[in-house]
């Protein structure tokens, strides 16, 4: 859809909150790593300590007596202290669940919840790809950052992307209410953004599945720390259009492969971990192109809405050991199915 129509002035639009947002990254990130290994070993140093000193303290006939504590005192204690918790982040969880945000958006920019007055002007605003579910912008207020998402947004080759993907947002609109809201700056006019028009390709977005740390053995911790690094950086396009598929590789833009879409052949398929608890997560549907000069390509989409997975294969199609390569957003997956005459 390309953004032509001039828009009113002032609209207010209601955004939903990210259950994950990307300042809770900060708790998975590197310096989390660090301080979590530094809280473990203070605990370990700890015990240690206490124990030496008992001995030694039996051992000389010192009158100084160290804690004794019961071991079961310490196990429901630690029991106690993980279910506060838990507690804690779950009402957490569910406060940002149902929480949203007010937006008030004009040409110039847009208003966060406007009583406390938050800002953020389109003037500085960068657009760029919200990994493996749509589009986000970036906004800017001082120090501070909030990224907007569009669920649902497909992207074409000319689409103006000029912010780094982003593995999370902090809230998120639908793509109707996100197009209305870019059609109401004039940075974005005229431009295909959320929707390309009708004869120009759709660029589907290839990024690491997820899922593909399920191979990893429990001591693989370097691969798959660089597989959680790499989840957000695509790594190949597929231009489609009504006639012709194309293969791009994302780092270098370089055309890989390319053939008419009455060339290529498409498996339906669906991996599913054999672990029957893990299911409900690690259930994903696939479909392997074949390309004609590119390598089989396996393809998966983990969208949800709300607890439902969005998209699955009947019953009839074959299971899968491997996780698919690659996965693309909801949006993307119903490009390839349709062009591909794929039911999901």
């Amino acid at each position: 859809m390309s953004i032509n129509e001039q828009s009113p002035a002032s609209r207010p639009f209601v955004a939903s909150c990210s259950i994950y947002s990307p300042n809770w990254a900060k708790l998975t990130g590197k310096r989390a790593t660090i301080y979590i290994q530094i809280g473990f070993w203070a605990i370990v140093l700890s015990v240690v300590l206490m124990m030496v000193g008992r001995t030694f303290g039996n051992s000389r006939g010192s009158h100084r007596s160290f804690p004794n504590v019961p071991g079961p005192v310490i196990a429901y204690g630690w029991l106690a202290l993980l279910a506060v918790l838990g507690f804690a982040l779950g009402a957490l969880f569910l406060w940002r669940w149902r929480r949203k945000y007010h937006l008030d958006v004009t040409p110039e920019g847009l208003t966060i919840d406007g009583g406390r007055g938050d800002f953020y002007s389109f003037a500085d605003a960068q657009l760029g790809l919200w990994a493996s579910t749509g589009l986000a912008l970036h906004l800017r207020r001082g120090r501070h950052r909030f990224i907007l998402g569009g669920r649902d947004c497909r992207v074409g080759p000319t689409t103006p992307l000029s912010a780094p993907p982003a593995p999370l947002v902090d809230a998120w609109l639908s793509q109707p209410e996100f197009v209305a809201m870019l059609s109401l700056s004039g940075r974005w006019r005229g431009l295909a953004v959320g929707e390309p028009a009708p004869g120009d390709p759709v660029r589907c977005v290839l990024f690491p599945n997820p899922l593909l740390i399920q191979q990893m053995g429990p001591f693989a911790l370097m691969k798959k720390q660089r597989l959680t690094q790499s989840l957000s950086q695509p790594q190949l396009f597929i231009d489609v259009d009504d006639d012709t598929i194309r293969v791009i590789d994302a780092d270098s833009n370089a055309l890989t492969a390319s053939a008419s879409l009455s060339q290529v052949t498409a498996t339906r398929a669906t991996y599913r971990l054999d672990d029957v608890a893990g299911q409900y997560f690690s259930t994903m549907p696939a479909v392997t192109l074949g390309v004609p000069g590119s390598q089989p390509l396996t393809i998966g989409c983990r969208d949800f809405s709300g607890l439902k997975q969005r998209f699955l294969w009947g019953e009839n199609v074959a299971m899968i050991n491997d996780p698919p390569a690659y996965a693309v957003s909801g949006a993307d997956w119903m490009t390839l199915t349709a062009k591909l005459h794929l039911a999901s």
